[in-house]
């Protein structure tokens, strides 16, 4: 019984170590996930940076208003 046991054991730890149909081991896939996540938090970065440049429509929109504001003021006078 416990040759039996060790035998599938030994089997289901080698299935964990042996290549999937891709080619690469688990350890390899690992480090090809980490590396693609992390080229994608630096884009992710790069784009709210992006975004944080730009003005916003609220803003457009204040400072459209402040300066029909002052205009108006001025013609008034």
């Amino acid at each position: 019984m416990t040759a039996l046991l060790y035998k599938y054991a030994t089997a289901n730890m080698e299935a964990s170590i042996v290549m999937s149909s891709n080619g690469y081991t688990n350890k390899e896939m690992l480090e090809l996930i980490l590396k693609n996540q992390d080229r994608l938090h630096d884009r992710i970065d790069d784009i709210e940076d992006k975004i944080n440049t730009k003005i916003s429509r609220q803003e457009l929109f204040a400072t459209s208003t402040l300066i029909l504001l002052i205009v108006g003021a001025f013609t008034q006078m």
